[in-house]
């Protein structure tokens, strides 16, 4: 029942203070009746026999406490990255209705995992369309749906731009496919009524067929042979007018069903040396855990989630511009606006420190 050491770092003639025995998230006692005591303290180890047994006994059950302590902090930072992405998504998960004009990333379902990379592509994100709430599949538009978008405590502004959904068609040789535009103005919100829209269906795709007017919607019939073409709508309002054109392509048969767009999970690739910190690749939004300002911020989950909706925003803004030549200049927004935001996060301690002294 003797106490002899507080913790294993006081067991240095043993050589076992070291870890993983010195470990802070170790709590509890080792049991070895048989350790000699010294007589006058009762404190400390005396190396014999029994000592020297004792330690070796431990050091073969090292490897496994070691892997059992990895093991546990892989779970924590599992469970720490799971809930950063709940709160990614939660920041982000009105704005597809907010601005509509933005495209938002394809989110990769449980099919496209199994399949492999490269197979959760454009083509089968823009069949879905961008409607659907992030993390459920969209669907098709259908001539039931109400197109009333999400009340604003203002009413939307004149005409300044029209978006198609899908923004491509991808259609299957026969097959019909219901497309829906969304007249809105300059801030992004959509117009409900009093919009007049005109649709022309170009090249040898199929057949075009309007089924809503007043909101837009039509369907079209995909002809019977593969084929490339485009389509476009105009709409009027209040003496504005405003156009887009789209493609469409038809096909023999759909490599699968349909993806999603919304916010999906980063999948973390250690690229050190590179440039890029985030890219979409392969149908996978990919984050470089092996950049500089990713080391920096990669145990400070305010600083990670911030930089994470950084990397969100450079990249949407990248899918829905259809732009290269903004790839280099979000990067380096990317770089400025993370350091500025890990030295303003360094300077809240001490000034909370300075207020406090005074």
């Amino acid at each position: 029942g003797t106490l002899v050491a507080e913790g294993f770092n006081e067991l240095a003639p043993l050589g076992l203070d070291h870890a993983p025995w010195t470990d802070s998230r170790l709590t509890g006692l080792v049991d070895f009746p048989a350790l000699g005591v010294a007589p006058g303290s009762r404190r400390g180890v005396v190396p014999d026999e029994a000592a020297g047994g004792f330690a070796k006994a431990l050091v073969e059950v090292e490897p496994l406490l070691t892997e059992l302590l990895e093991a546990r902090e892989r779970e924590r930072a599992e469970q720490l990255d799971r809930q950063l992405i709940r709160d990614l998504q939660r920041a982000f998960r009105d704005f597809y209705r907010q601005r509509p004009r933005y495209t938002m990333l394809p989110v990769r379902s449980q099919q496209d995992e199994e399949r492999g990379p490269g197979t959760a592509g454009d083509e089968k994100t823009e069949q879905a369309g961008t409607e659907a709430p992030p993390g459920l599949a969209a669907q098709e538009p259908s001539a039931g749906e109400s197109s009333t978008p999400v009340a604003e405590l203002f009413p939307p502004g004149p005409l300044a731009a029209v978006r198609v959904i899908p923004s491509r068609v991808l259609m299957e040789c026969g097959a019909t496919k219901q497309v829906r535009a969304r007249a809105t103005d300059a801030e992004g919100r959509v117009i409900p009524t009093g919009v007049e829209f005109s649709w022309e269906l170009s090249g040898p795709v199929g057949a075009l067929h309007e089924l809503e007017p007043a909101i837009g919607q039509v369907a079209l019939t995909a002809a019977d042979q593969p084929g490339l073409g485009s389509l476009s709508v105009r709409a009027r309002a209040g003496g504005r007018e405003a156009g887009v054109v789209v493609a469409v392509e038809v096909v023999e048969e759909l490599s699968g069903g349909p993806s999603d767009e919304g916010i999906p999970e980063p999948e973390l690739v250690d690229h050190p040396g590179a440039s890029w910190r985030s890219r979409f690749f392969e149908g996978r939004w990919e984050v470089n855990s092996g950049h500089r300002d990713y080391h920096a911020i990669a145990d400070r989950p305010a600083l990670k989630l911030r930089y994470l909706a950084l990397l969100f925003a450079k990249e949407v803004v990248l899918r829905s511009s259809q732009d290269p030549r903004l790839e280099q200049p979000l990067e380096q927004l990317a770089e400025v606006a993370a350091y500025a935001d890990r030295r303003l996060a360094d300077r809240r301690p001490a000034r909370r420190r300075r207020e406090t002294g005074r």
